[in-house]
């Protein structure tokens, strides 16, 4: 039954892909160039992260860069934890946070983005895009290797034809033999789509009221961590390398939202094995305030999430500034649809 279950949703996405790729489905062209970030598998690839760095990249080429992402997770009133996270970390930059990707990226141009980042919208056929990035995350590429909603994969494997970019993630938290094995895997699929290999690298650690502290604070120390995101065994190991002494864990459903009475349970969790600190992502203390912590009897210096980056191995930075200087500097809305009519 499970097989039956997975062919059956893997036979309505390829059919999906096949209409959009004879232009049956119409798909909607926007007037600035779109780069897409995202995955074939449900949960924590590192596209947050990736998105940002991508966004601080175009910047440096003095562009205007515009964000439009889905907002999962959001509620009346309240941004989504990666639309708060992207306002926290690239400043002015345009966010849109809209589920209609087409209305998204509209409002995002009407306000005067030179490029657009769609954020995990790998599988969203209905817009265009001009350079489509497809993350792998080493520590668990394919999902299980069964499709929704057995396994974890959001299309068949042999959707990776459709990107233009391979970026694989977490690279450092697999040995190089299962790197061999997972690039020859790819390579088995697509033999032409450039792969680029990344780490998740710890930056530093920053406060609700974003104070900065350096990474050798919980160096031996006793930490509780908390989080609410897809994969919280990597947040978890990457605070282990940082050679604190972790003892306790609260881990929530992704994107969830936190209540007085959470934050309550939480400190008395970490007081009851003494930790010195309290470590969170950042996707986490987006959420919280001041007086939420202070309500349930936490100190500001007591909490502070781990400043997470993408750092692109080898010349994968040099080769992504180079394909997001050409989008900017060769772009033709007209030239790429009279190219893909032709088609």
């Amino acid at each position: 039954m499970p097989g039956l279950i997975d062919g059956i949703y893997g036979q309505i996405i390829r059919l999906r892909n096949y209409l959009y790729d004879r232009g049956v489905l119409k798909a909607h062209w926007p007037d600035v160039p779109v780069i897409s970030v995202g995955n074939i598998t449900v949960g924590g690839t590192g596209k947050t992260p990736t998105v940002i760095l991508l966004a601080e990249l175009i910047k440096s080429l003095e562009a205007r860069v515009g964000i439009i992402l889905r907002g999962y997770g959001g509620r009346a009133g309240i941004e989504s934890d990666e639309t708060m996270l992207f306002r926290r970390r690239l400043g002015d930059t345009i966010i849109v946070a809209n589920p209609n990707r087409v209305q998204a990226a509209e409002q995002a141009t009407e306000q005067g983005a030179d490029i657009l980042i769609a954020d995990d919208a790998f599988q969203h056929r209905r817009l265009n895009r001009d350079l489509d990035i497809c993350l792998i995350d080493a520590t668990f590429p394919f999902g299980g290797g069964r499709l929704l909603p057995i396994g974890r994969l959001r299309e068949p494997l042999d959707s990776l034809n459709r990107a233009d970019l391979i970026i694989i993630t977490r690279t450092d938290q697999i040995t190089t033999d299962q790197l061999d094995e997972l690039t020859k895997k790819l390579r088995s699929i697509t033999d032409d789509i450039p792969i680029l290999y990344s780490i998740h690298k710890a930056k530093r650690f920053t406060d609700v009221k974003r104070s900065a502290f350096p990474l050798e604070t919980i160096r031996d120390k006793k930490v509780f961590l908390f989080a609410s995101i897809a994969r919280p065994a990597s947040f978890e190991k990457t605070i282990a390398q940082l050679n604190a002494r972790i003892v306790g864990t609260k881990f929530f459903p992704d994107h969830h939202f936190f209540t007085q009475t959470d934050l309550q349970n939480i400190k008395k969790q970490a007081d009851n094995v003494q930790a010195d600190f309290i470590v969170c992502t950042e996707k986490d203390i987006v959420k919280l305030d001041t007086s939420m912590m202070k309500a349930a009897g936490i100190s500001t210096e007591r909490l502070f999430a781990t400043e997470i980056e993408i750092e692109l191995l080898d010349n994968g930075k040099d080769l992504l500034i180079k394909k997001s200087q050409q989008l900017l500097t060769n772009f033709s809305r007209d030239i790429l649809k009279q190219v893909c009519t032709n088609e």
